[in-house]
């Protein structure tokens, strides 16, 4: 049976907890608490969940109520149990203020990993994604033919932030994304292209935007965002 005692040396007066540990050892531990009360509610939650551990009884679910009915008796708020798929989507709701370029691309890292969780995977708690899923949706993307840069961005820019965000909240102890070793992108080396090329790029063009966007960018050397963000107002056609 668990007891609390107050050390008389302690100058500030604080609670320690005698219980009984699940392999039968009597231990001390500070509650951290200098009111009686609490201190006793605390003592007794830590007792409980030794004691059913000590019988199998204690499951993970069965903790989380142990320790919320805890904090809740001491006036505390409960521990939020969040799932990643329910994590993940309102993060993404809440960000309104980027760019649409940005917004598509963590949406898209989100319904991938979605994806790779499964159903079942996808409602597990956020806290209880590790970097062996990481790791593994990674190889996923790998075996699907991404780039190491593409896999990159997918996971280091956009499906970190919302685990790091969660990270600085309490939700979670860590950051899976923040520990994995991604294959590092090799630098492509770039050159322009010949006419014979550019030739046979037209001539393998069936959209007549593609044709267009072809020779104006061979002609002007324009990158393609440029080339297709170009309006007419961009061209000085009386120069």
């Amino acid at each position: 049976m668990a007891s609390i005692h107050c050390d008389p040396r302690s100058p500030h007066g604080v609670w320690y907890c005698r219980l009984t540990t699940v392999d039968g050892r009597r231990i001390w531990r500070s509650t951290k608490n200098r009111n009686k009360r609490q201190a006793k509610i605390i003592c007794d939650g830590w007792q409980q969940a030794e004691t059913e551990a000590s019988n199998g009884e204690l499951t993970r679910r069965r903790a989380q109520q142990i320790v919320n009915e805890t904090l809740r008796r001491v006036g505390s708020d409960a521990i939020e149990r969040v799932s990643t798929r329910a994590w993940l989507e309102d993060w993404l709701q809440s960000k309104q203020r980027i760019s649409s370029a940005t917004r598509l691309g963590y949406k898209h890292a989100i319904t991938e990993f979605l994806a790779y969780l499964g159903p079942r995977g996808e409602h597990r708690p956020l806290e209880a994604i590790t970097e062996a899923d990481i790791r593994g949706f990674a190889a996923l993307l790998r075996k699907e033919g991404l780039s190491p840069s593409t896999i990159t961005k997918l996971v280091r820019r956009y499906l970190s932030i919302p685990f790091e965000k969660a990270r600085r909240q309490g939700k979670i102890q860590f950051n899976p994304v923040a520990a994995i070793d991604l294959e590092q992108a090799q630098s492509a080396q770039r050159d322009t292209f010949s006419p014979e090329q550019v030739s046979r790029l037209i001539a393998a063009c069936t959209n007549r935007d593609w044709t267009c966007a072809i020779l104006l960018a061979y002609g002007c050397g324009g990158r393609l965002q440029d080339i297709a963000n170009l309006k007419w107002s961009s061209l000085d056609l009386n120069g």
